[in-house]
């Protein structure tokens, strides 16, 4: 008894389901067909990656902790307190002061440090590029996993 309302439901999907396709062609056709009059070309969709679509609307991959400290190092050139780069963080994401916490800041450059070797601390809390990654462009080796 109830496979057999199940049944009839799905069928009855089905079939709405038709019958809006074919609204659609309908709604597609006369689209055309106004275009048409109006002079407008109709052109096909033309598939774009995504990454770079959202990238362009600036929807995409925001930088993570590490990267924008990356770049900061690289900018200051010399050592920055872990305080001057949360402040700088909240800057830039345009965060109020104390959105980002000191520790969880700390925490991704340490297990950046940790894994790349690429930063080191002269002295507590402060982190500081190596010499030899003080003048490349971007970071490199910088995983999503470093910033929760």
């Amino acid at each position: 008894m109830k496979t057999e309302r199940l049944k009839a439901a799905v069928h009855e999907l089905e079939e709405l389901k038709r019958e809006q396709e074919d609204d659609l062609k309908k709604t597609e056709r006369l689209i055309s067909e106004l275009k048409q009059l109006a002079g407008i070309p109709d052109v096909e969709a033309v598939p774009v990656n995504s990454a770079s679509l959202l990238s362009a609307l600036g929807l995409g991959r925001k930088e993570t902790y590490v990267e924008i400290a990356l770049r900061l190092l690289r900018q200051a050139g010399r050592p920055l307190h872990v305080n001057e780069i949360v402040a700088e963080i909240e800057r830039e994401k345009g965060l109020s002061k104390g959105s980002i916490t000191r520790a969880s800041v700390q925490t991704s450059l340490g297990r950046y440090m940790e894994k790349t070797g690429k930063i080191f601390k002269p002295q507590p809390a402060k982190f500081q590029l190596r010499e030899k990654e003080q003048n490349k462009n971007a970071p490199q080796d910088v995983s999503r996993g470093a910033n929760s």
